[in-house]
């Protein structure tokens, strides 16, 4: 018995060896796998799926890979909203719907919103709905566009939550990334020379959907927290927070509108 744990130690061989026989088919298709691995396409679009919270997301290069340090995201804007059910919360750059839809799954939003530019990436978040059907309550909606330009006008003032995880990688980084995140679409990771240009353009564009008192919670570069801060002091947000995910590095503001 065997478990696949890096795809570049698979070989002919070792599947002969394994106690389970394997056809020709099963070899083709791992061998295949193996030689995607070593030219350093990611686990997650080989395989083609990938958990996150409690769900099981289909994963391949139309949107980023759902990591573990953003599990805590859905966590923490969740316990901002206090026990309130029948909630507004709108995911913006959904990618493969995971943050959007680990909210839906807790039975709290009647209503979820979740938003892309590109058309390719809401095709993979749409069969993630379908893919999850079981587990999400509430109304989800897809709607394309940039960030709150997604949204109908009906929403405005009536938003409980906003969450994103938008790209926020500087421009001159992006080269020297592991050559797997290169795989991933440049989208969801070009955040602009500073690094903050698509962060800043929600904490401006939130206070026009957000209701009094509603929350926005955003995933951030570790080295960006104090300047966010700042902003989103000046926009006029309350209870400012920047707090560490589960690796102790900071990556998320939290913050909410005044009541």
């Amino acid at each position: 018995m065997w478990v696949i744990s890096d795809l570049s130690e698979l070989s002919y061989e070792r599947l002969l060896t394994s106690e389970s026989e394997a056809s020709p088919e099963l070899i083709a298709k791992v061998a295949e796998m193996a030689k995607r691995y070593r030219k350093g396409e990611p686990l997650q679009y080989i395989l083609g799926h990938w958990s996150f919270r409690e769900l099981d997301l289909l994963t391949d290069s139309r949107g980023l890979i759902p990591r573990p340090e953003t599990e805590m995201l859905p966590e923490l804007a969740m316990a901002m909203l206090g026990k309130r059910r029948d909630l507004v919360a709108v995911d913006l750059g959904t990618g493969t719907g995971a943050i959007g839809l680990s909210l839906a799954v807790s039975g709290r939003f009647s209503k979820l919103y979740l938003t892309d530019i590109s058309l390719a990436t809401l095709s993979l978040a749409s069969a993630n709905i379908d893919r999850n059907r079981a587990l999400v309550r509430g109304m989800v909606f897809l709607s394309r566009g940039s960030w709150f330009a997604a949204l109908p006008a009906r929403l405005q003032g009536a938003v409980d939550l906003v969450v994103a995880n938008p790209p926020y990688i500087p421009t001159n980084a992006i080269a020297n990334l592991d050559k797997r995140v290169l795989y991933e679409p440049l989208l969801a990771l070009d955040g602009g020379v500073s690094g903050v240009s698509a962060l800043l353009e929600i904490l401006a564009g939130a206070p026009e959907f957000l209701k009094p008192g509603g929350a926005i919670v955003l995933e951030m570069g570790d080295e960006q927290g104090e300047a966010l801060s700042h902003v989103a002091e000046l926009f006029g947000y309350t209870e400012i927070v920047i707090r560490k995910d589960s690796s102790m590095r900071p990556r998320f503001l939290t913050a909410r509108w005044p009541r």
